[in-house]
């Protein structure tokens, strides 16, 4: 520790709080980028009561970590000193920095949006959600074909023509394809939270109704309470996206991995923002495509054996497919259209015999993955894939797949290992 520092903080510990906060004041001067200090000069702020001084060093502490990249924190930062002095002159004007934008140019015309209910589900109904205020819309306005492509409008959010100022924009989708209003909005509404080590912050099955970011620290992710974490989430992260989008419950428990620190952000708030601001729309698709297409990529297709610009090329190919009930994705005999992903609803599996009989050979929750192989290979599918229910799918089509794996071959190689491995280990007809 810095000798310094460790004067202060024996300092503090003594309750000598005059000559603590000399000390951190020295040492957040010689240090001027350090967040660190100004935190410590708020904390004794805090024990003498001087409430102007302890937002003015919690403004600077944020500031610190803006300027090093670190939005996350600044933000949390921001947010602390927001629940002690919502209206302090300091803290105004640091959150308006963070809405620093270039001059607007006009915009695509706005997606359909439903109107909200007047009044959010209650705890025994399914929480309002992304996917399923788009399907309202479609209904209310007859849009209703087999296959819709789920998009709001044909507009890239990350060409957005309010976009934050760079200095400060995170790599984090989500963020840096808000413009500066909407993001403004979403951390008006955002909340920090402190979590000890080992504390849960949802568990599977339960219902969803907030969207969460690491500050600091990290958070493991069970799909079972008896089996081995499988992330580890740190810094930056997301989580719990997938009931914002689909409405469904948390499909795994999360619990902090030591103290930390998150940003909430409550689903209400956010489907507000939509109703309100059509174009965050566009901004949370892309960043829901964006998020399942690299966890389809890093358990899938070879991940181990892609390059970074193989994977790149396809997660840029997937697109989001809502699909009405009993419809073909897969027909029997003929060469998949593409691969398909089930993020939410059911699918069943088929095969037809040589003697004309028709069996059921599966039914399909979320996560699982068919037609890779006829996909790639093109060999002719084996088996029919059909919507049990409505379905959200997430789809990489043939074409695409044949452009990549064209550029790198690793790609073919790994589906025919895995056509080679189904067909030794068959247990019945081989369907994707």
């Amino acid at each position: 520790m810095h000798p310094v520092a460790a004067e202060a903080a024996a300092a503090e510990a003594a309750g000598d709080l005059d000559t603590a906060l000399a000390l951190y004041v020295r040492l957040e001067a010689e240090a001027p980028d350090a967040p660190m200090w100004s935190k410590k000069v708020a904390g004794v702020h805090r024990q003498r009561g001087d409430l102007d001084q302890r937002i003015e060093a919690l403004v600077r502490a944020a500031d610190k970590h803006n300027r090093r990249g670190e939005l996350m924190k600044g933000i949390a930062t921001l947010k602390s000193a927001q629940n002690i002095a919502p209206k302090h002159p300091a803290l105004a004007a640091a959150m308006e920095r963070l809405r620093r934008a270039r001059p607007s140019s006009p915009t695509a015309p706005p997606p359909i949006v439903p109107t909200p209910p007047p009044h959010l589900a209650s705890d025994t109904e399914q929480p309002l959600a992304v996917i399923p205020l788009m399907r309202q819309a479609r209904a209310a306005s007859g849009i209703a074909p087999p296959i819709v492509e789920v998009q709001s409008v044909d507009l890239d959010p990350r060409r957005d023509p309010d976009p934050i100022a760079l200095d400060i924009l995170p790599p984090i989708p989500l963020f840096s394809s808000l413009d500066a209003s909407a993001f403004g909005e979403l951390l008006d509404k955002s909340t920090s939270r402190p979590i000890a080590d080992g504390a849960t912050i949802f568990t599977k099955g339960s219902r969803g109704d907030a969207l969460f970011v690491v500050v600091d620290g990290a958070v493991d992710v069970f799909l079972e309470d008896d089996a081995p974490a499988v992330a580890r989430l740190e810094e930056g992260a997301f989580f719990g996206e997938m009931s914002l989008f689909t409405g469904r419950p948390r499909n795994a428990t999360v619990r902090a991995a030591g103290a930390g620190e998150l940003l909430v952000f409550d689903h209400a708030d956010i489907q507000a923002l939509i109703v309100k601001s059509p174009p965050v729309l566009s901004s949370l698709l892309e960043f829901f495509r964006e998020r399942l297409a690299a966890n389809v990529l890093a358990h899938t297709l070879g991940a181990g054996e892609l390059s970074e610009a193989a994977r790149a090329e396809l997660r840029a190919c997937f697109t989001l497919l809502d699909v009405a009930e009993d419809h073909a994705i897969i027909e029997q005999g003929r060469p998949s259209p593409g691969l398909f992903v089930l993020v939410d609803g059911a699918l069943v599996v088929d095969h037809v015999s040589a003697f004309g009989t028709t069996s059921n050979l599966a039914t399909l929750e979320p996560g699982a993955l068919v037609g890779e192989i006829s996909t790639i290979t093109e060999v002719p599918a084996t088996a029919t894939v059909i919507t049990k229910t409505r379905a959200l799918l997430l789809a990489l089509g043939r074409d695409d797949v044949g452009a990549v794996a064209a550029r790198h071959p690793a790609l073919l190689d790994y589906a025919r290992r895995l056509a080679a491995e189904r067909l030794e280990a068959l247990a019945g007809p081989l369907w994707t």
